[in-house]
């Protein structure tokens, strides 16, 4: 009877040993997921006010550009020109910054649900074990990791698209941007071809920059989206630690 309850003491005490030391992997995972979050939410804020100060910019240019060209004073208007064509040189370049950027938050989030996938495979078979041996200490404990697991496995999932449905509009902005900026360098080399400007290819000039304002404006929403994905990642990661720690 005493060998008895010193091999159910042992087999306790192995069976916790190797929870803790399992547990170890993916706190460590999780610590460096919730690191992770922290980075993209500091670079979602300095993405967010950059854009931002960038639709402001753009927008005065328009404004200015427009009052100058009812004025009819052609070289305060091709300063200004130079000036806006200057900035959405800047722009598209921060564009592909961007989208590259969205681009590695997607394959993130990809290679988190597959460490989900490995981490739920091996509960199944842990699960299996201790369902084989009848050890039901270990048996309940395998399987409300089996439950944390697919509950996180779930919301990488969700993650994993969201961040695939953001890398795909931050890419569509950047193409919609070129193709619009292309169009206004061609419109400026007809009206600098021209001896006098005409009041047409000014109105399409016009449409075209507001095209690229409301761009840009849009990109500051997705933005907005992005972080808030973010602080929700953070959140999970938060949550997922403090279990591991039980």
């Amino acid at each position: 009877m005493k060998r008895n309850i010193i091999l159910l003491l042992v087999t306790v005490l192995v069976v916790a040993s190797l929870s803790t030391l399992f547990a170890v992997p993916q706190t460590l995972q999780n610590m460096k997921e919730r690191k992770q979050d922290k980075i993209e939410i500091s670079k979602d804020a300095a993405a967010i006010a950059d854009d931002r100060r960038d639709v402001d910019r753009l927008s005065h240019l328009i404004i200015r550009w427009d009052r100058v060209r009812k004025a009819g004073n052609d070289d305060a208007l091709k300063a200004i020109e130079q000036k806006i064509f200057a900035e959405l040189r800047q722009d598209l370049k921060e564009n592909k910054i961007q989208a590259a950027q969205a681009g590695a938050e997607a394959k993130r989030s990809a290679d988190e649900l597959k460490q989900d996938r490995k981490e739920l495979k091996k509960d199944k078979r842990a699960l299996k074990r201790a369902q084989m041996t009848d050890r039901k200490i270990d048996d309940i404990k395998v399987a409300h990791e089996k439950r944390d697991d697919r509950r996180d496995k779930r919301d990488d999932r969700r993650d994993m698209k969201d961040d695939v449905r953001d890398a795909k509009q931050a890419q569509e902005i950047l193409q919609k941007k070129r193709q619009v900026a292309k169009e206004l360098i061609a419109i400026q080399k007809q009206i600098d071809a021209r001896p006098a400007v005409e009041e047409g290819l000014q109105m399409k000039q016009r449409k075209l920059l507001e095209d690229y304002l409301e761009l840009s404006q849009q990109e500051v929403k997705l933005g907005i989206i992005e972080s808030k994905e973010d602080q929700k990642e953070l959140h999970e990661d938060r949550r997922e630690t403090r279990e591991d720690r039980r």
